[in-house]
């Protein structure tokens, strides 16, 4: 009734999270300049990095199939946590030697091992969609998408005033996604019935057993508040001058917290292996330190 396929998976060395250095664009907050040495408690990520090999593998497994229009897989993952966490009582002895320039943080980061499952499925949804009743303003070749997540025995950090504790949790994540192509009166014609592409996307994670004064990567933790964390998105993509400018934008929404970032871009295509692409990110109603670095990138891509 379906074809399936089975894919396995062995990883007999881990590989940590890299972390970027201190006072870098968007992870770290400029103030860990102020320390003696203060890349020092980010190598400690690399010096507690287990030496795992062909006995402690890392394994998974996927199945994935067809049926009735539906495009599914679901899978299985026993593995450790590629972003460490603090051991417990190692607070302090992560920070000092970078604060006060004496000697090396060491054995203070921790990573577990974990389970994790996984679901998607996605499909075409084969109608024309108007968005404004009686005109011509539509959506078709529309494609929907989901993808869900349960990470069984995840790591955590208690904080206990001064100090910190590991403890385990189950997060439970999804992100639903819609891809259409929208048919823009006037527009439309003129560019040579080239459609406007348009993902939208909701995502939000959710962990029950979270308190006010735990960590835990990646989004929770920035809603002490909050058991849950949800984005919406949206994604617009258009080409014009047979595919030699490219005009898009990307948004994100921060519905818990309030605010986000916007993001217009431009490319040009002179020629069929060069691509110039200029950006601006904008980030809105954030932290402080975020709110004001907003920048300007700029891209050359050749293809070869």
């Amino acid at each position: 009734p379906m074809d399936l396929n089975f894919e396995l998976l062995l990883i007999p060395d881990f590989e940590p999270t890299r972390q970027w250095p201190v006072g870098y664009h968007l992870l770290h907050p400029s103030s860990f300049n102020s320390f003696k040495h203060p890349n020092d408690q980010f190598r400690a990520y690399y010096r507690d990095q287990p030496n795992d090999g062909f006995n402690k593998m890392e394994i998974g497994l996927r199945v994935r199939g067809f049926l009735k229009g539906w495009d599914w897989t679901a899978s299985y993952f026993r593995h450790r946590a590629d972003d460490g966490v603090l051991r417990t009582g190692k607070a302090i002895a992560s920070v000092l030697p970078s604060l006060t320039g004496k000697g090396h943080a060491k054995n203070v980061w921790h990573y577990g091992w974990q389970d994790s499952f996984g679901l998607t499925f996605n499909r075409p949804v084969d109608v024309r969609i108007p968005i404004i009743p009686g005109t011509t303003l539509a959506m078709s070749g529309n494609i929907f998408r989901f993808e869900g997540l349960w990470e069984h025995s995840k790591d955590g950090t208690e904080f206990l005033g001064s100090n910190v504790r590991v403890k385990e949790y189950n997060r439970y994540a999804f992100c639903a996604r819609w891809d259409t192509k929208i048919f823009i009166p006037g527009l439309t014609p003129w560019a040579r019935n080239k459609y406007l592409s348009s993902g939208t996307q909701l995502f939000m994670e959710f962990i029950p057993e979270k308190h006010r004064t735990d960590y835990i990567y990646p989004w929770v933790t920035y809603g002490k508040k909050h058991k849950h964390w949800t984005v919406i998105t949206e994604e617009l993509s258009y080409e014009l001058w047979n595919g030699r400018i490219l005009p898009g934008f990307y948004g994100a929404y921060y519905v818990d917290h309030g605010g986000g970032y916007w993001a217009p871009a431009l490319g040009f295509k002179p020629f069929f292996k060069w691509t110039f692409m200029i950006r601006y990110i904008n980030y809105f109603d954030l932290q402080p330190e975020l709110n004001r670095k907003d920048f300007w990138t700029g891209e050359i891509v050749y293809e070869f």
